[in-house]
């Protein structure tokens, strides 16, 4: 599925199987971004899982920045952001989710979820921007000790199709 192309970069959505190469390159992204990356073979197993998807930001076919998400129910979860320390700032991050939260608006899900590490504090910051809230926190929840933060980010309810029906009639 393909998201709004913007002046620097490109925005699209892939499920598996995702296009040749793509994998490779998303864990590589990650592998550069993160110090406990989750690695190739577990970015492919949740891409296996119902309502898994990722999201990217590419420039000249390259990925920039990327957000591996899944629809559970009525709740967009995201697993992942991740931004390659040179595209860090530039916006690919923020779109991505602009984009995440409208999809899942159109979706008919309630809510968007995530976990951050504490100390993320630009993560954060990013988060708080587009509406996301503290549910709750994970005390030690990382390896290394540091906990995580539960946010949410509320959506508009949606009608259901049933609640539709009756109101047209």
């Amino acid at each position: 599925m393909s998201m709004p192309q913007t002046p620097n970069h490109t925005l699209q959505i892939f499920t598996e199987p995702l296009p040749p190469g793509l994998l490779e390159q998303l864990a590589q992204l990650e592998a550069e971004a993160f110090a406990h990356p989750w690695g190739l073979q577990s970015l492919h197993e949740t891409l296996q899982q119902s309502g898994a998807a990722v999201a990217v930001a590419q420039v000249a076919a390259i990925p920039q920045s990327f957000c591996l998400f899944q629809q559970i129910f009525d709740e967009l979860h995201i697993h992942q952001l991740v931004t390659a320390t040179a595209a860090r700032r530039q916006g690919y991050a923020l779109a991505l989710l602009t984009q995440l939260k409208q999809l899942a608006q159109q979706r008919g899900c309630l809510q968007l979820l995530l976990e951050v590490r504490s100390n993320n504090l630009a993560a954060r910051a990013l988060y708080e921007r587009v509406g996301f809230t503290l549910l709750q926190k994970r005390r030690a929840y990382y390896r290394d000790g540091e906990d995580a933060l539960v946010l949410g980010c509320q959506l508009p309810a949606r009608p259901s199709s049933f609640t539709e029906k009756v109101a047209a009639e």
